[in-house]
């Protein structure tokens, strides 16, 4: 849905996209979750999010993906800035009450 569009944002560098589909594929291969995924481009994140006043959003399951996307970021923060986990919980709270820390799960 809406190809050419997401395709704009992302050439625009508007738009960063990281996709994680963890139910998809053969029951045999590594899963891969979002918080993985979050793990993984750490520094890009956090470039987003702090160099570029970026915006977060979280879009799936309501189970334990949306506490490990926040574990992940909170890692992210406290590692890139120098701080400690709680600090770094704080600086994720204050994205949240920003509306910088956008959620959508069911």
């Amino acid at each position: 849905m809406f190809q050419q569009e997401w395709e704009k944002y992302q050439s625009s560098n508007n738009l960063s996209i990281l996709l994680a589909f963890s139910r998809d594929g053969p029951a045999d291969e590594e899963k891969t979750y979002v918080q993985d995924i979050i793990s993984r481009e750490g520094s890009r994140i956090y470039e987003k999010l702090f160099g570029q006043n970026g915006v977060l959003y979280i879009s799936g399951s309501s189970g334990k993906m949306p506490q490990g996307v926040k574990a992940s970021i909170v890692e992210i923060i406290s590692t890139q800035k120098g701080v400690t986990k709680e600090e770094a919980a704080q600086i994720q709270a204050e994205l949240e009450r920003q509306g910088r820390w956008r959620q959508e799960t069911w």
